[in-house]
């Protein structure tokens, strides 16, 4: 379970930071692996990762809960990014 799932109030900016250290710490063994070189060790975190994300997705399946993706809209049978580059600046 990630860091970020917690109910703290926090500021925007608070929970910018708190996502990004949760993302790092469920990818370190896979960048540390990465890094010295060990790609079956990086192969294998990841697949551990991946298999945690489809045990997540059966539970909301069997639970009938919708994921909603907070950066990406489904369109047709691809994905959309809410806010891309040309419509931030």
């Amino acid at each position: 379970m990630c860091c970020c799932s917690k109910t703290t109030p926090m500021r925007a900016g608070q929970v910018r930071n708190l996502m990004l250290l949760c993302v790092r710490r469920l990818w370190k063994h896979v960048t540390e692996a990465l890094r010295a070189g060990n790609m079956d060790e990086a192969t294998e975190h990841k697949r551990h990762l991946e298999e945690r994300q489809r045990n997540d997705e059966r539970q909301r399946t069997a639970i009938k809960t919708p994921w909603t993706p907070k950066h990406f809209n489904k369109q047709g049978e691809g994905w959309v990014y809410n806010r891309p580059l040309w419509e931030t600046h």
